[in-house]
């Protein structure tokens, strides 16, 4: 069983208690189960508890710490995913969703520019999902084939038929 828990509003959940909302969060066990795995006499006692102000804040404050231990393990999966994937498609999905969950929007990032003899290369990155085809000296030239296009047709056929 789980020690004393201290809810939100300074109210203290026994050890007991503790371990009625915890099973009651983290598993499907029916209210007989839970009353015996909690150590409650009966499934019409530890029902009482659950329902009272006090065992639904214990509930509330025990879903609240499930999911916070869920988000670092997601949080680790995305590091890990941004860092070690196989797909390089698969890391910049990955990295731009942990910028964005950070603040950081593609919008906010101006765009790289560096200059290059006379002519100026403006390279932009969108992080977006959307595709916005491929862009040159500011003008479409045509979509990113697909890759059943690119078997059937082969790229430069596709970028030919742009408009």
């Amino acid at each position: 069983m789980n020690d004393l828990v201290t809810l939100p509003d300074g109210t203290e959940l026994d050890a007991r208690q503790a371990e009625a909302v915890r099973l009651r969060v983290t598993t499907n066990l029916t209210l007989e189960e839970l009353a015996k795995a909690a150590g409650y006499a009966s499934k019409s006692s530890i029902n009482t508890f659950l329902r009272s102000d006090r065992g639904r804040a214990g509930v509330q404050h025990a879903i609240r710490q499930h999911l916070l231990e869920g988000a670092r393990v997601g949080l680790a999966t995305m590091l890990d995913l941004a860092t070690s994937a196989r797909s390089e498609n698969v890391r910049q999905l990955a990295a731009a969703d942990l910028l964005d969950r950070a603040g950081y929007r593609a919008s906010d990032v101006p765009a790289a520019t560096m200059s290059t003899g006379n002519r100026e290369v403006s390279i932009n990155i969108n992080l977006n999902q959307t595709d916005t085809g491929i862009i040159i000296d500011e003008q479409t030239v045509g979509e990113i084939p697909d890759i059943e296009d690119i078997q059937t047709q082969g790229v430069g056929e596709k970028l030919k038929a742009a408009p």
